[in-house]
């Protein structure tokens, strides 16, 4: 492990935190629509090292974050899928993308972005969420009560009964929560 969760009342207090700054400035969150696709798409493409081709993943959703001009400033996107396990729905969330243009991060934008997306799977039934990140991106997702596993480290996935290994070189380590 190379960072563990921080509590979920540390969570809370920060999501507060940055939501009492962030509002009142005229930041605004929302699930995305289909028509939200392109500026999402520009916002990956341009945003993530790596994805000059990117494409929005077929029945993912996720957040889109807008400044007070309307304009599209954070992203994060999401694929869930649900199973049967023993008579009980489950469900795996993997958090595909996450986005904050250059000029608008470290204001805590990216932390309500992804605050906000658990909002957006709240009503499905989920087991874990789970993503790939760099090295340097632990701490932000600790911060956001995710667990980051280090480097090569695989990511175990009891609902499935087995461990995921990690294959993407840009993203080597695993971050997850589990409900």
């Amino acid at each position: 492990m190379l960072k563990t969760a921080k509590p979920q009342s540390y969570v809370n207090n920060q999501q507060l935190k940055y939501a009492k700054q962030l509002v009142p400035q005229g930041y605004e969150w929302r699930s995305i629509s289909p028509e939200d696709i392109p500026a999402v798409t520009d916002l990956i493409r341009k945003n993530i090292i790596g994805n000059p081709f990117w494409r929005f993943p077929e029945g993912a959703g996720g957040v889109l974050c807008s400044d007070r001009a309307g304009k599209p400033i954070a992203t994060a996107v999401v694929q869930g899928i649900g199973f049967e396990k023993q008579g009980t729905t489950k469900g795996l969330f993997q958090l595909t993308d996450i986005a904050v243009i250059p000029e608008e991060r470290g204001k805590g934008i990216g932390f309500l972005t992804l605050m906000m997306l658990e909002q957006v799977i709240k009503d499905f039934p989920k087991d874990i969420m789970f993503g790939g990140c760099e090295s340097t991106a632990a701490d932000f997702y600790s911060k956001a009560g995710f667990h980051v596993l280090k480097q090569g480290e695989s990511l175990p996935v009891p609902v499935l009964g087995q461990f995921l290994k990690n294959a993407n070189s840009n993203y080597p380590c695993y971050f997850y929560k589990s409900y």
